[in-house]
């Protein structure tokens, strides 16, 4: 009879355990601050229109669509700021007394990171993927575009000792002051760190920033386009490379 009993009492706390485990998994980790126009949260094989207030899991890919923008703040008080045309997906988001790592994937698109309390509590735990490189990110406002034909990279702004660090397969760089970018080519080679020029600062500035017409609302910052007779070469010794098409 005793060991009945114990059989019960294991199978119950058995069952239990596995109804905390899918919650534990999809334990709430952020929310849509704002959203503008089509704007998508992809939760395994779910499609969720991404309104106000809409909690965020780990693994959702976020996409916006043409004329549309989305800013999403984590617990940690990390913001995100998804431009039209983009996709980002959060692969890796831990926030606790004990651990603090973070890991964004951006796809494609236009993106802005003004970091939180997880660089504070581990600076090497916060980092970027993008389909050329990872980004890690030291306590920082900064700015990513991504497209076929290469990637830009700044830092809008860096705090005291904060660094941007950019890696490719074939290089690393380091930006430690605020207000520069580096320009990076399919080949993998990097280039920079320059100036931001002044009106992709301020467009990037711009990007989530409210509209003093509709507080809720962000404006829209398009993602910037190439055109067929804007073609950026690889660096070589007689031509610096441009980006200007970005």
């Amino acid at each position: 009879m005793l060991v009945k009993q114990h059989m019960i009492t294991a199978l119950v706390i058995f069952a239990l355990m596995l109804l905390v485990l899918p919650a534990y998994a999809n334990d709430q980790i952020g929310v849509v601050q704002t959203a503008e126009g089509e704007c998508r949260v992809h939760r395994g094989d779910s499609i969720l229109k991404a309104v106000e207030d809409l909690p965020i899991v780990l693994n959702d890919t976020v996409s916006t669509g043409s004329d549309a923008q989305i800013r999403i703040v984590f617990n940690d008080d990390t913001e995100l700021i998804i431009a039209e045309s983009s996709q980002a997906s959060i692969d890796t988001y831990v926030y606790s007394d004990d651990a603090a790592d973070v890991l964004f994937e951006f796809t494609k698109g236009t993106f802005r990171t003004i970091t939180g309390e997880i660089v504070k509590n581990n600076p090497d735990g916060f980092n970027i993927q993008t389909p050329l490189t990872t980004i890690g990110i030291r306590g920082s406002d900064i700015y990513a575009i991504i497209q076929s034909g290469g990637e830009e990279t700044g830092a809008l702004h860096l705090g005291e000792n904060h660094t941007l660090e950019i890696k490719t397969a074939k290089q690393t760089l380091s930006i430690k002051s605020s207000g520069l970018r580096a320009q990076i080519f399919p080949t993998g080679v990097i280039v920079g760190p320059t100036p931001i020029p002044e009106d992709r600062s301020k467009a990037m500035l711009k990007l989530g920033a409210r509209s003093t017409s509709s507080p809720n609302t962000p404006p829209v910052i398009k993602t910037p386009t190439t055109t067929p007779n804007q073609v950026v070469k690889p660096p070589t010794v007689k031509q610096r490379p441009r980006f200007d098409n970005f």
